[in-house]
């Protein structure tokens, strides 16, 4: 690939990154899905990994050019003294002259046919690792749109809270005004407005506590989504997704996606590989190979001949280290050993990975089970309201019974609505373990 195609991919990369982020339009209520699609373009975290896939794809690239020929060359230009010649005794010192003037000239060109498999495997082995590095990627992206789906629920969660005291200080300021009235006629005594106002009190403190644990959560999404500062995401209506797939579903699911098994049989050939290229340290290596020499003066004559010299020449040759026979064993015992503990780790994966699915799917199950409840409370709290409501109409029964049973009516709702976002939560942690979020 050449320069001038790299960098229009990484432009286009660049503007495709961020008209996607253009897209989510955060002063409206956005979905899960949007957030999502931010992160995935914005995320800090999640672009370093990215950057380690890019490193190792590039690798790749690296391990693929050893199976090109190697080409040596050397250019010198030297000056030249004169020689002495002498006898054996180093008597008869007679001076020779030598051009000043000496060149050398070489090139040398090798290609290596056969190293016992460690070129190639060596390319396999970055493929693994550039492998492993995408699944890293996949498993921080999990990570991120977990966290995500936490807080975004968590924020329903507290939108459904402040609706709830909300109405119970408009219900509870218009009892205070009316008690209030009842005590200035001498019908009501005025604990009865202390009370009241008690109520009112521990209400609005509860207000400043939720709208504190949103703003705690903003700051979440503008350091996860690198949202401009003061941006406050709004939540829509809770998803409509409540599939009940069945353990085996889920089970089958998680083995065939989660990044983590994924990366442990990757990481077992990558151990096999590397077993393979210490191996192949006691093969002999196999090349071509060619010179050629451009020498001047010819200085092995006396006298020397002031011209240049050239020659080449080409073969095969063959190498060998025979310290390896006894300098591998332990290298070898070590790779097997690294080959049987990644093995046995991806047992322990695979344990790990059926157990989170199971506990995650008895809490799923366990959530079902807590909204069908609720919703019954629901009919329960409506049913009384109804009948209080119709005695108090009739003047048989105080404001206070009214307003409490319509308290307990928005909270047996409040609860209902929680527990579908709890079938929620737990819903996208199955998806996260299963690798599907």
């Amino acid at each position: 690939m050449n320069i001038q195609r790299q960098i229009a991919l990484v432009v286009a990369g660049f503007f495709g990154f961020n008209s996607a982020f253009a897209q989510v339009n955060f002063s409206e209520p956005v979905t899960l899905n949007e957030l999502f699609q931010a992160a995935d373009s914005k995320n800090r975290m999640l672009n370093i990994y990215r950057y380690e896939e890019k490193i190792a794809q590039h690798n790749i690239e690296n391990e693929k050019k050893k199976q090109l020929p190697s080409l040596d060359a050397a250019l010198n230009f030297s000056y030249n003294g004169n020689g002495l010649i002498t006898d054996r005794d180093f008597s008869n010192l007679q001076n020779v002259h030598i051009p000043g003037f000496g060149n050398n000239f070489s090139l040398e060109a090798k290609q290596l046919v056969y190293a016992g498999g460690a070129v190639k495997t060596g390319i396999e082995n970055a493929k693994i690792n550039s492998q492993i590095a995408a699944l890293n990627v996949k498993e921080e992206q999990q990570n991120i749109r977990f966290l995500l789906a936490g807080n975004y629920l968590e924020l329903q969660k507290l939108e459904n809270q402040k609706k709830v005291i909300l109405k119970n200080i408009e219900q509870t300021t218009g009892l205070i005004s009316e008690v209030s009235d009842k005590v200035k006629g001498g019908i009501a005594l005025k604990n009865n407005v202390t009370r009241l106002e008690l109520q009112l009190q521990s209400l609005r403190l509860k207000l400043v506590q939720i709208e504190n644990s949103k703003k705690i959560i903003a700051r979440d999404f503008i350091n996860i989504l690198q949202l401009p500062e003061g941006t406050v995401v709004k939540v829509k209506e809770n998803p409509d997704e409540n599939p009940e797939n069945s353990f085996d579903t889920w089970k089958a699911g998680a083995t065939e996606n989660a990044a983590s098994l994924k990366s442990k049989e990757l990481e077992i050939s990558s151990a096999l590989n590397t077993e393979k290229i210490i191996k192949s340290e006691r093969l002999p290596q196999v090349y071509l190979f060619a010179n050629n020499y451009l020498n001047g003066p010819v200085t092995i004559e006396i006298p020397a001949i002031n011209k240049n010299f050239n020659y080449w020449y080409a073969g095969v040759g063959i190498s060998y280290d025979l310290a390896s026979l006894y300098k591998n064993g332990s290298r070898e015992t070590m790779a097997r050993l690294n080959v049987e503990k990644q093995q046995e780790l991806q047992h322990i994966e695979h344990e790990k990975v059926a157990r989170n699915i199971e506990i995650a799917f008895i809490k799923y199950e366990e959530a079902l089970e807590i909204y069908k409840n609720h919703l019954k409370s629901v009919e329960l709290a409506e049913q009384n309201y109804t009948i209080i409501n119709n005695r108090y109409l009739n003047s048989l029964v105080l404001i206070t019974e009214m307003l409490d049973a319509d308290n307990a009516k928005l909270a047996a709702r409040l609860d209902a609505e929680n527990a579908k976002i709890n079938i929620l939560y737990h819903y996208y942690q199955l998806r996260r373990i299963s690798g599907t979020l």
